[in-house]
């Protein structure tokens, strides 16, 4: 900081410092965004899957929807939901996993 105030080097470095950040915080504004997109596509990816599912039976099927059809599905669709949110992280393991057994085959 001496240096900067020394040579007077103190409003170029602080608008080169500014450019930066105004970069890394568009590129944080973006991350965030996504994140919340994705999240929210995620968590309601079940619900838009029941009523496509519901439509196209309705739309396609010459038998009408019964109750104990739908109260079926409805169960088989809440019984998927939390093998389908874990699976990102299964992902993510896997990927862990392949690291490490690739490090550990060079090590």
């Amino acid at each position: 900081v001496r240096m900067l105030k020394l040579f007077a080097w103190e409003p170029p470095t602080l608008a080169e410092v500014r450019a930066k950040r105004a970069v890394e915080l568009s590129a944080l504004t973006r991350g965030a965004l996504f994140g919340t997109v994705s999240t929210f596509l995620w968590g309601a990816a079940p619900i838009f899957v029941t009523v496509a599912t519901f439509a196209l039976f309705a739309a396609v099927s010459p038998d009408p929807l019964t109750a104990p059809k739908a109260f079926t599905s409805l169960t088989l669709f809440t019984l998927m939901r939390f093998p389908l949110n874990s699976l990102p992280n299964q992902i993510t393991r896997v990927i862990d996993l392949s690291v490490s057994f690739r490090r550990l085959t060079k090590f």
